[in-house]
């Protein structure tokens, strides 16, 4: 992804000069940061909003906790500086839950599982786990979870990396022919079979690299919205609203 911008700079230095934790007369606000490049958890549609699955979500959790919410579009390289610093209160943008972030953020509890997964050219029929892609060129996002599961599982790194920004760029690199796969949650990769432009053109390996699971993320200590945050959760997943918002990010249209 891209590195701080000026604009990115702005918004911490104007977030540093008020309380990051408004608690107005009836309504606090949390802000929350996103990296909106990432379909159909978090991107920006034709009117520049930032929609998907992540944004419904958290609107649901706050409507159920009696919280508003303000997002705002944060680099993936620098969305945990921002949120040490109090630019923002929480992170939510697919963010794996690992033993290495518990030791620096907290999580909320997990609002969702996904398998990572590798998305192939359909002619790689024999592929079937990475002990088959010696020799291939593997795309993936840079900094992710499934950057470090390639990692543990090719430590003699003999299959060729493609780091990349965002996964956008990453399926660029198998659309046009420059790498053989790339790694992606089964969320972006199921989806990219179903679009009738891609249909026979990619599959998705049989074995998964690892399961994931994602949580919100608040700084360190923060337990007071960690805990509203937390309320929320709950309620939405215990009355399955969760599972329309499923529904409507993760189904082909």
């Amino acid at each position: 992804m891209k590195s701080h911008s000026l604009g990115v700079l702005i918004v911490i230095a104007l977030a540093l000069a008020v309380p990051s934790w408004n608690c107005s007369a009836q309504t606090k606000v949390l802000r929350i940061a996103t990296s909106a490049d990432f379909p159909p958890m978090e991107s920006f549609n034709s009117t520049n909003e930032i929609v998907g699955f992540d944004i419904d979500f958290m609107k649901a959790v706050a409507t159920a906790a009696g919280f508003s919410t303000e997002f705002t579009n944060v680099s993936w390289y620098s969305i945990f500086s921002g949120l040490e610093s109090g630019a923002y209160d929480a992170v939510m943008s697919s963010v794996s839950i690992t033993e290495e972030r518990k030791r620096r953020y907290d999580f909320s509890i997990p609002y969702i599982q996904v398998d990572q997964v590798v998305l192939l050219r359909a002619d790689l029929d024999v592929a079937e786990s990475l002990s088959d892609l010696a020799g291939k060129r593997i795309a993936f996002l840079r900094g992710s979870n499934g950057e470090t599961s390639l990692n543990q599982a090719d430590p003699n790194k003999e299959i060729v990396r493609i780091p990349c920004s965002d996964i956008t760029m990453a399926f660029q690199e198998l659309e046009f022919g420059r790498a053989e796969g790339i790694i992606s949650e089964d969320i972006y990769a199921i989806l990219a079979t179903q679009d009738p432009m891609f249909i026979g053109k990619f599959r998705i390996m049989k074995t998964p690299l690892l399961k994931d699971e994602y949580g919100v993320v608040v700084k360190k200590g923060n337990t007071a919205v960690l805990n509203l945050i937390n309320a929320g959760l709950k309620k939405v997943l215990e009355t399955g609203v969760d599972k329309e918002i499923k529904e409507k990010w993760f189904t082909y249209r």
